[in-house]
Formats: C-alpha cells, structure tokens, sequence
C-alpha cells in the first residue's frame, strides 16, 4: 500500500484560515481567559517568586509568571576598550559601565508582569535624596536599533547602596542597557508659574499634563521675564499659567518614592494616581486666596478629578477642562493584551484579525509604547480597576463647571468597526476612540459640556477649534463688568520735589540693580560632615513644630502648644501668630496676646484683638499685623490700614531690632509705621534672566541680602552697591537660612550647604540628611537643633 503526501500549501491554509478566522478567535480568547484564570490561580495559591540576574551594578527582577516559560538572561560587560563600546557612547551618553543582553531561547514576547531593572549610582555622583539627574537607558535589538529611555524611573535604597530602578513589559527586545548623568538637578514638583500676569478677574490657569509632556507647549525662553513661553500664554494673555509638575514618566527622586511607600503603609493604597490627586489638593489648598481654572490632558485629568471630587474641601476652583481623559480606562494599560501582538508575526496576525498588516504594525507601536510611559502606574488605568471604580463613586462637583472634550480619530485609516479586533481596543476605531482612550471611556455624564474633535490624543490640544472652544468656556463664568468714560476735570496739575528716601536700604527707584560677581562660586560639588554629632533627644505626637530662641532657652512651638526643650507644655491654647522681640516671645492667641520671657514666664499682656484675620501677629510699640485669606486675595492689614491684596504673605522676621516682611513675591521692612518694599522678583528676574519661585527665606550680613526661592535658587542683593548675583540654581535647599560664625547655613529638608561669607566664597560642600528636616536652628552659642519627621516629631541637637 502506498500512502501519498499531499503537498503543504500554506497560502491554502491561510485562506482556510481567514474563512475560519471567528472560530479561530474564539478559541483564542478561551485559551486567553484559561490562562488568566490559571495566572490568578496560582498568584493566589503559590505566589510568585523572583529571578535576579545580575551582574556587578545591573540587576533585572523578573517574576517567575511574568513570562509563559523560564527566562535565562544572559548579562555581560562591554569592555570598555572595544571599538563596540565607542559605537555605544556614540549612540548615547552612557556613564560608566553598558551591559549586553541576551536570552538563551532567543524569544520576543512581552511579559505580563512588568520586569523591574535596577542599576546602582556611583556614590560619588549621588548628591542627595532629592536628585533625580539620573535615568536608564536601552538600545533595541531592531534594525535600525532604537535608542530611548525607560520611563518612570525611581531611586531606591538597598542595602547601603543607591539604585536607579524601572520597570518594562518589553525587557526581551533590549539588547543593551547603562546609566545616563545628567548635571544635578533636584526634583521640583508640585504648582509652578509658568507665565506672570498682572491680577485681573479672569481665573489663573492650571496645566496638568498625562504622559504626553508636550501638552504644556514650551516653545522658547525669554529672558526679559524668565518664563518659558507657550501656546497658552498666547492662547491666555491676561491669565498667569501655572503647570502641575509630578514625576511619574520622569525620574521619581528617593524623597518622593519614600513619600509614596510611607502612604502605601500608612493607607493600604497603591495608587500612584491617587497619590498625586491627593498631593494636587494639599497644592490648590496652599492658595485659598486664589482663583484657578484647570486645563487637563489623559491622565491629568484623573489627577484633578480626585483631588476635587474625593472632597469637597477645595473650593478655589472654577472649571475643569478634560482632554481625552480615560475616566473608565483604557485596553491599551492591558498587558495581556499587547501579549497576543508582542512579538508576532503581523502577516499571520493580519490574517487572523482581518486587517491590513501595516493596521497590525502601527497598533502594536502604539500600545507599546503607551504601556511603556504608564508601566509603574498601568494598573490604575485598566478598566474596572479599583482606583477608577472609587474615583467614579464619588460624583462629579455641582460647584464646578466641567468641559469634556474627546477625540474621535484613532489615527487608524484602516475601518476597524466591524472588526473582532475593535472588541479588544475600540480605542483604534474611528469615532469610537483616539488612538489612546474610547470615546465611551472619555464621557462623563451630567456635566456642563461635551465637545468631539476628530483628532487623535497626541494632537487633539493644538486643534485650533479645541482651544476655541475651551477659550470661550472659560470665559463664559468670567464676571463681565463696565467703566465710565473718562471726563476730563480741567485741574491744572503740579508736580512737586520730594526728599530722598530715609533708609540705604530701600530700592532707589530710579536705579536699576546691575549683575555682580561678589562670590567665588564652585566648579563641583563634595560631599561633607558639616552637622556634627547629631544626637536623638525627644519624640512627641505633633504634625508640625518650629524652633523659637529666646535669651540662653529653646522652646518649641506646634500650632497649639509651646514646649520647653525637655518637651514640657509651658503654654496651650490656639496660636495665631508669633515673633521674637527684644528677647521675648510674643504669642497671639484668639484670647489675647502673651508674652514669654528669657526667664521662662509668661504674662498676658492684652485682651484686645483684631476682629478679623487667619494669622495674627503683635508687633511691640507698632500694633497688629493681621493676615486675612480670602477666595481671591489675601489681604494684610497693619493695624487698620490694608498693606496688601495682591500677594501671598510667607512670613515676619526681625533682624537687628528692625521687621521685614516676607511675601510671596518681594521684600519689605516696617519703617516709621510704613511698609517700604525693599526689592521684588520681577525686578531680579529682569536683571538676571532666570526664573524664580515664592520667597522662602532671607538672610542679612552687612549691606548684603541672601534671598532663598522655592526654586532652589539663592540670590545676593548687595543693596549699597545696587547689585545682584546668581549664587545658585538648584544644588541648595530652600527650608532656611540662617548666619552664624561669618556663614550663611542654607538648609533644605534634606540638604544643608554653606557659604563664607568674610571670603565671599561658596566652597560647593553638602552634607545629606537621613530625615526630613522641618525646621533647623542655630543658637548664639553655635548649638543646633533640628525638627525631624519620620513617622513622629523628632528633636535633634547637633554642633558645628
């Protein structure tokens, strides 16, 4: 008997299957949901266990499920004096040593757990917890071969040992990986200014940006006022522009994932997501005098749903403008998924879901490159996932006018609606999606309005007739007003001489500060042992205490209560404000006002307050200076006469008998019952053509005023010679300043440098703190003390 082969004709077979491709897919998806279940089963019942290849300073985590089989990695050096390696740093800016990969079954699959990377920093390039001048870099195994970045990178500390740690679904298409040094550079997160504008009755303008950092449109620099430019500033001339800054596809600082684990222990809640929310709410409650309309792209927009949705407590919020956000998620922060496209071939794929081969293609691009910007956060972002479940019980805010706009154009030319692949990713269906988030996913029921653009999600925001739109949303809750026309009085009008000013101090209006190069700055930075002997002297159950002198004693003050330096209450009651005055501690209750001595005692010494005002202070022989935060100002008054409406109060200080006060934005000094400014931002960003933050804190030796931003940035004005100096920008801390022994101490909460001041010389020496300092204090005998907090208030003494 003969038996005859019939010949195998695949393109027979791949008709067969095209005819056929329905009952292909289904079985497909049963075999997607057995494994799923199979997956939880065993995540459940045998928790995964972790494989670590590694090598001297590279180590790649891999759970034992992340993969459908065991991975052996393979990790080896490059040498540095191979003309390969040379090719590499060519390619990239690589520090140090680059690692080869390779795996032994020679796969291409994605990994439905992410697959973490760690690398550790060279010590000496570690310049504190807060710098994030560090990133991962790969370079693919295509040809041509892609050079990028892992996203969402984070430090960690193991072991003693500093890490740059990131996450991938696509590890096994990485054929190389080192360290990327930037110069240093601290994390600033948080509200910032992006463009100035005078006070009007528009609404300021909040940019939250999603994975796409192009939204906040930075075209140029303009050193006339130190801001970066943007289509927003165009698109809103007469509105200041701040953005919301949040690292989760840049580097995460040590400080800022410490901040994250802490309220992981503390909530249960592992939600980056939510975390910003709520970080977003402690921002807009700093403000309650302001007035703010948020514009918010992809998961922006989630951020600013949690932090005005899970309370009610913000109030200073008009609008929310919502661009393409994934309010249900999207199938594209689905791993799984991408598993069925990772790594297939796109014909045998095309064949199987009915589409063209270049539809396959730039779907595959699409998700990948989508899950990996959101890999330390994907999860928040699947549909139905707990973080999106709680976010959507809340309600939308009836105080609050809400503008939803979405986009229908996937950037798919390909129809896929009447495909089985639309069931997986309606994203990429034209009407239904944007390439990014559904058209279903982006609607929000019982809100102001809905607007649809025929745009995709990286493009929908630079639609003229989307930024239309969101202008004339805006400017509909604008209050409109009218003015009389002018009418000429017919006075003839004098001008008459003044006498000169009364006080060197005071900025003579008619000169313009000049640049100086008064200190000697540093080439590099060490670090150092500045704070000697720290020592651990008391724990007590507050939130928040600051330090006070008074004659030979310390005492510490939370916003009830004052303790003497073994912790002992001297004093409870609401405090509404306090200073130091000739050796006495002048506190401001609801009650009256008090006075504590340098021999401990303390006496009430009025009854009588101002009626009105969120922080009260008694200034000897001068009166009340009274602090009133409204929806859309915050007034100072000094006794009955208004100071101020425009900017934010920060704080007293009184420096050789004299007070000055810190607002937000300048400085100013009490002279003869007058508030006289000293000298503003706008004027020191004019001259120095950089960019600053709020006034934190200043310092005065001599002539010479040191300025501390919110920024980072130190400043000297030098108000006898009408000159000013750059000293930093970025390496300093921003908490204090404070002089002691002919140096000015520049503390940050975790960070403390130095200058000398006799010399002029900034040496560039730091010293790192372990804690989180809250306040720090030098007293005339060169003691420190500093207020930590980890868990508890801690009380640290320390010398010099």
């Amino acid at each position: 008997m003969v038996i005859k082969f019939k010949p195998f004709n695949f393109l027979n077979n791949i008709k067969y299957m095209k005819k056929n491709y329905k009952i292909l897919l289904f079985i497909t998806v049963i075999a997607i949901v057995i494994l799923v279940f199979s997956l939880i089963f065993k995540n459940v019942f045998f928790p995964p266990k972790e494989r670590i290849p590694s090598s001297t300073n590279i180590q790649i985590i891999i759970s034992n499920f992340a993969f459908s089989s065991i991975k052996d990695i393979g990790i080896q050096v490059v040498d540095k004096s191979s003309s390969e390696y040379q090719e590499l740093i060519k390619s990239k800016n690589f520090y140090g040593d680059i690692y080869k990969i390779t795996f032994q079954d020679e796969s291409n699959e994605s990994s439905i757990l992410p697959v973490t990377v760690r690398y550790r920093i060279p010590k000496d390039n570690y310049f504190g917890d807060n710098f994030v001048n560090f990133a991962l870099a790969y370079i693919t195994r295509e040809d041509p071969p892609i050079v990028s970045e892992f996203k969402g990178g984070k430090i960690v500390k193991v072991e003693n040992e500093y890490y740059i740690e990131a996450q991938t679904f696509q590890i096994t298409k990485v054929n190389y990986i080192g360290l990327i040094i930037e110069s240093p550079e601290e994390s600033s997160g948080g509200l910032k200014v992006i463009k100035e504008a005078p006070p009007t009755l528009e609404p300021d303008i909040i940019l939250i940006p999603g994975t796409d950092l192009n939204f906040l449109g930075k075209v140029m620099n303009v050193p006339k006022n130190g801001y970066p430019q943007s289509f927003w500033s165009s698109l809103f001339p007469n509105r200041t522009i701040w953005s919301y800054n949040y690292p989760l596809i840049s580097t995460r600082s040590k400080n800022y994932n410490d901040s994250f684990v802490g309220f992981v222990e503390r909530t249960g809640i592992n939600s980056y997501v939510e975390f910003e929310g709520r970080r977003l709410a402690q921002e807009l409650s700093r403000f309650p005098n302001k007035k703010f309309d948020i514009i918010a792209h992809g998961i922006g927009g989630l951020i600013a749903r949690y932090a005005l949705e899970s309370s009610q407590t913000i109030q200073n919020v008009e609008n929310l403008v919502l661009i393409s956000t994934p309010n249900k998620g999207s199938n594209l922060a689905n791993p799984l998924f991408l598993n069925l496209l990772f790594g297939k071939n796109t014909y045998i794929l095309s064949q199987l879901f009915n589409v063209e081969d270049s539809t396959i293609l730039k779907i595959t691009l699409q998700i990948s490159s989508y899950l990996d910007q959101i890999n330390s956060y994907y999860e928040d972002l699947i549909p139905n996932s707990e973080f999106l479940k709680k976010l959507n019980s809340f309600g939308i805010r009836n105080d609050i006018r809400y503008l939803s706009i979405i986009g229908t154009n996937p950037a798919i030319e390909e129809n896929l609606s009447d495909k089985y692949i639309s069931r997986l990713y309606p994203e990429f269906v034209q009407g239904n999606g944007d390439g990014i988030v559904s058209v279903d996913s982006a609607k929000l029921d019982g809100i102001d309005k809905t607007y649809y653009s025929k745009k995709s999600f990286y493009e929908i925001y630079n639609d003229a007739d989307v930024l239309n739109t969101i202008v004339n949303f805006l400017d509909e809750s604008v209050p409109s007003y009218s003015v009389e026309p002018f009418k000429d009085d017919n006075f003839v009008e004098y001008t008459y001489e003044t006498g000169d000013e009364n006080s060197s101090a005071v900025q003579n209006k008619n000169t313009y500060p000049s640049i100086v190069s008064t200190f000697t700055l540093p080439s590099q930075y060490k670090e150092s042992t500045i704070l000697l002997n720290p020592t651990k002297q008391r724990e007590i159950d507050e939130d928040i205490m600051s330090i006070i002198e008074i004659g030979e004693n310390i005492y510490f003050k939370s916003p009830n209560a004052i303790y003497n330096k073994n912790l002992e209450k001297i004093f409870f009651g609401k405090i509404m404000g306090g200073i130091v005055f000739n050796n006495q501690y002048y506190i401001s209750t609801v009650n009256g006002v008090y006075v504590l001595n340098e021999n401990s005692k303390i006496d009430k010494i009025n009854t009588k307050m101002p009626s009105k005002g969120t922080e009260i202070y008694y200034l000897p022989n001068i009166g009340f200076l009274t602090v009133e935060y409204e929806p859309n100002n915050c007034r100072v008054y000094l006794n009955d006469s208004l100071i101020n409406e425009v900017s934010n109060f920060i704080s007293l200080k009184v420096i050789n008998g004299e007070v000055y006060v810190i607002f937000e934005d300048k400085l100013t000094k009490l002279l003869n019952s007058d508030v006289v400014e000293l000298i503003n931002n706008s004027t020191i960003q004019d001259v120095l053509g950089t960019q600053l933050g709020e006034i934190t804190d200043f310092a005065l030796y001599n002539n010479n005023y040191f300025i501390l931003f919110s920024n980072y940035k130190l400043v000297l004005w030098d108000s006898s010679k009408s000159g000013l100096q750059l000293i930093e920008d970025g390496n300093i801390g921003r908490l204090k300043l404070q002089i002691f022994n002919d140096k000015l101490f520049v503390f940050g909460k975790d960070h403390v440098s130095y200058l000398l001041l006799k010399e002029a010389i900034f040496p560039g020496f730091f010293q790192r703190s372990e804690t989180h300092i809250i306040d720090v204090h030098i007293d005339k005998r060169g003691k420190g003390w500093m207020i930590t907090k980890n868990n508890r208030i801690e009380i640290i003494s320390f010398s010099l």
